[in-house]
């Protein structure tokens, strides 16, 4: 099964069986290679389009909350080439399907429920990844089923290790990994320790960096 890449806090690479990216941030490479580049919310960690600049051609088409589609207009996306979804929402093409998750915090004001921002479900070859975006456990994304989670366990804006160990343990994939931490951006005194230690097996747990 192939497993992403975390290039950066929460910026993610798919290579395989199409170039995907999830909130590319602190790009230092020009790949110029995305098919699509899926943003999760509009915080300057995660929708950072100097870095998407990087990664996009002029065939890449963005997926991303509505609080974004004018930000990409105004840098001269193609209307054409961006496609807003909302809550709940699922998106299917030939090659790639796209399930937009609640993403939104619990007791924390930092990522309101109400601003509608996303974790996101993508189907490529059969397997289901879940990138769970900047969230806390949620009554909608407790029931999301996937094969491979990418979680944040930063604390302060998302889950922190224990907190997402145990949204791990209740998703149960196979493969989890890591986000959103000891990037420098948040928390960087996490190790994601505990979230190693509190994963239980069978799942794998995978720590970046």
């Amino acid at each position: 099964m192939y497993l992403p890449e975390v290039l950066f806090h929460s910026s993610i690479r798919f290579e395989k069986p199409i170039v995907v990216y999830c909130d590319p941030f602190t790009v230092n490479t020009e790949y110029h290679d995305a098919e699509y580049i899926l943003i999760t919310h509009d915080h300057f960690d995660h929708f950072s389009y100097e870095d998407c600049r990087k990664v996009q051609n002029e065939n890449t088409t963005y997926i991303c909350p509505f609080s974004c589609v004018s930000t990409l207009e105004n840098a001269g996306i193609s209307s054409q080439k961006i496609i807003g979804l909302q809550p709940g929402e699922c998106l299917s093409k030939e090659d790639i399907t796209v399930e937009a998750v609640p993403a939104y915090n619990v007791g924390k004001p930092f990522h309101s429920k109400d601003k509608n921002y996303l974790g996101y479900i993508i189907v490529l070859d059969s397997v289901r990844y879940y990138i769970c975006g900047d969230t806390d456990r949620n009554e909608e994304n407790s029931k999301v089923q996937c094969d491979v989670m990418l979680v944040p366990i930063g604390g302060k804006y998302t889950m922190n290790c224990t907190e997402a160990a145990a949204f791990v343990n209740e998703i149960r994939p196979q493969v989890a990994i890591a986000t959103h931490y000891g990037s420098g951006v948040v928390n960087p005194e996490e190790t994601g320790t505990d979230f190693i230690r509190n994963v239980k097996e069978p799942i794998q747990a995978i720590l970046p960096w």
